[in-house]
């Protein structure tokens, strides 16, 4: 079940505090947390509740039963291609990002809950919102690199 700030006001916060300031709060609360991340650094949950920041992994495709795996589709080209020749449509064939403006790395959110201490940690999931992730991808885009799974370690 996905919980808004609405909601989280509707079950925990006394009815004597103004809806409007809290969710007012919580807004600029979280997009503070948001700029935080995307600008690399990593952020300390409390209460041991984990750690999230944004780490790139090299991607390595590889080719199975003549079909490339371990790349995303770029499905806007695809589509291109298509309409373009008929055969390639009929064919399936895929046109992929390569992350060339990354130097290969596909960097994605990680929320590490090794050192947190609460039941059914994996079943939770960090997801960030659409607005965020796509400017990320603009920073990305644009030369922002972050830390590299290899630095991890």
């Amino acid at each position: 079940m996905r919980m808004t700030l609405k909601d989280i006001y509707e079950e925990s916060i006394s009815k004597d505090y103004p809806k409007r300031r809290f969710l007012d709060i919580a807004y600029d609360f979280n997009k503070y947390m948001a700029n935080s991340l995307l600008e690399g650094e990593e952020i300390v949950l409390p209460s041991r509740l984990g750690s999230l920041f944004i780490a790139g992994r090299k991607i390595k495709p590889r080719l199975e039963d003549g079909k490339i795996k371990g790349l995303a589709p770029n499905w806007k080209a695809t589509k291109e291609l298509w309409e373009r020749d008929p055969k390639a449509k009929e064919e399936k064939k895929l046109i992929y990002y390569f992350n060339e403006h990354s130097d290969g790395y596909r960097y994605r959110i990680i929320w590490s809950r090794r050192k947190s201490w609460f039941r059914n940690k994996f079943v939770y999931e960090f997801k960030l919102s659409r607005t965020n992730a796509r400017l990320l991808s603009k920073m990305i885009q644009e030369g922002k690199t972050y830390r590299k799974n290899e630095d991890l370690h």
